[in-house]
């Protein structure tokens, strides 16, 4: 099954992303969150979307295995303008003004940043089909190829190649089928398309229009390609006949090969069906228009929220299969909570952690409030008050030991009898019982060494005892302690998204 996907800016619907029927034109589901941002709608692999919140810096995330109604969300660095995921939803990257950052999604890694990749913010991110490539236009009118393997080694980041034959910014870029051998269709508001080649890295054909251009698509054997403009006509360029010389000009609709028409806004988004027989193309007045690729007519009319349609493309899959119970194989490192980075860190070390707002962590109380910073606040008055009582019974405890610990009496030392001494009638046995005599005076002497050691041992006893306890008193502090922070963390970064 082929659904099609579309986004709008519209803030009252509270919707992000709705699936259409494209052969009968219903909906088939949707998916609630903020508005999209343009070239912003990214699939995860065949179990997934993503986008990005319009003016936040924030990426929201729908995925199979997880509920569909709550999204979760990954917090940038800045406002992104566009987002790309490479086919096997390894690396994800995200254009941020004029950087370009490269995340490792299994560990949530920042692997590579393009600091000096474009001269103005970035507009468009492309991938190959086969990952090889990432392809980036900007506002500055340069299209630029990167090789991702070497991206994400640390090797370079300079471009494999860099094209500046636009003058205005880039639009859209469309890449075809075929991996490292493929080709690159862009649009700019110079007014002209341009294909390249990845296999030599030369322009193949430029062709100029009389309107200003907004979205580019080819079909899948790239037999023509299509390109959207500002006032709502899109033309249609064959490339099995296309014109001899690399430079072609468009004067006037009669020149082109065929022109739709039924837009009465500019058009924002275009995309085309796996077959290619059917054309999707969205205006900024909320209307989408399914075509007919063979008879040029307008087959259906999808109109929603009348407000600007922002992304578009015909997905090859259920929707139904989000909603069931299937595990999810693109695994994102998941918290609670958001994680504060330390500004010490460089942009490499740093990690990429997505937020769940709707699962709280073990052991922790759910508080329902009427905003988080309340309920923060709450748990944080909570950890206090549990912190202050176990202190308390600690320092109780500590009193008790100590008291058994002094008041216990120490073990009576058993002492045995001398020998009585055999009496002997010869003055020789008299003699050497004198000695004994002057023994048995100082055996008395003899004991008192023992005793002290007796009580040695039992004070170095009680020592271990009490360092023991010590040991456990700060342990349980430092435990509290961390668990403040935590939750006065949290309530900072609350406190700052509601100002966002």
């Amino acid at each position: 099954m082929e659904a099609l996907v579309t986004c709008d800016e519209s803030e009252i619907s509270k919707v992000s992303i709705n699936f259409w029927n494209p052969t009968t034109g219903t909906k088939l589901l949707s998916l609630r969150g903020p508005p999209a941002h343009p070239q912003s709608l990214t699939l995860i692999r065949d179990e997934g979307f993503l986008i990005i919140e319009s003016g936040k810096p924030f990426i929201h995330i729908w995925q199979a295995g997880h509920t569909l109604q709550t999204s979760r969300r990954i917090l940038c660095p800045g406002k992104p303008g566009t987002i790309a995921m490479s086919p096997d939803a390894s690396y994800l990257a995200v254009g941020i003004e004029e950087k370009i950052y490269i995340w490792q999604v299994s560990t949530g890694k920042i692997v590579s940043v393009i600091n000096s990749a474009h001269y103005r913010p970035v507009n468009v991110l492309k991938f190959t089909d086969d990952g090889t490539y990432l392809v980036s236009g900007g506002q500055d009118g340069m299209v630029l190829c990167w090789k991702l393997i070497i991206l994400v080694s640390g090797q370079s980041t300079i471009p494999k190649y860099t094209w500046t034959d636009h003058s205005l910014p880039i639009t859209d870029i469309h890449i075809g089928f075929g991996g490292a051998k493929g080709t690159i269709f862009t649009a700019s508001l110079d007014r002209t398309a341009k294909i390249y080649s990845l296999n030599s890295g030369s322009l193949l054909l430029s062709v100029s229009f009389p309107v200003t251009l907004t979205a580019v698509v080819a079909d899948t054997a790239e037999f023509a390609f299509y390109v959207g403009s500002s006032t709502g006509s899109i033309y249609q360029i064959k490339l099995h006949s296309a014109p001899r010389s690399i430079e072609h000009h468009i004067s006037s609709d009669a020149v082109a090969d065929h022109v739709f028409k039924k837009h009465k806004d500019p058009i924002t988004t275009l995309s085309i069906s796996a077959d290619a027989k059917v054309m999707a193309s969205g205006d900024s007045s909320g209307i989408v228009l399914l075509w007919d690729t063979e008879s040029k007519q307008a087959i259906k009319t999808i109109s929603g929220t009348k407000t600007k349609i922002t992304n578009l493309l015909f997905w090859l899959g259920n929707p139904e299969i989000l909603k069931g119970g299937r595990k999810p194989t693109i695994i994102f490192p998941e918290v609670p909570k958001l994680v504060e980075q330390s500004d010490d860190r460089s942009e490499l070390d740093k990690v990429v952690m997505v937020w769940n707002r709707f699962e709280k962590a073990e052991n922790v109380p759910i508080v329902q409030t009427s905003t988080t910073t309340d309920s923060l606040n709450i748990q944080i008055s909570k950890l206090k008050a549990e912190l202050a009582r176990t202190s308390q019974i600690n320092s109780k405890l500590h009193e008790f030991c100590l008291e058994q610990i002094m008041n216990q009496e120490p073990p009576e030392v058993v002492v045995s009898d001398p020998i009585p001494e055999k009496k002997s009638s010869s003055k020789k046995r008299k003699k050497k019982s004198q000695p004994n005599e002057e023994t048995e005076e100082i055996e008395p002497e003899t004991i008192a060494p023992s005793e002290s050691k007796v009580k040695k041992k039992k004070g170095n006893r009680s020592e271990l005892k009490l360092k023991k306890l010590e040991n456990v008193q700060l342990k349980l502090k430092r435990k509290k302690k961390a668990q403040l922070k935590a939750m006065k963390r949290q309530a900072k970064m609350a406190a700052q998204e509601e100002d966002l």
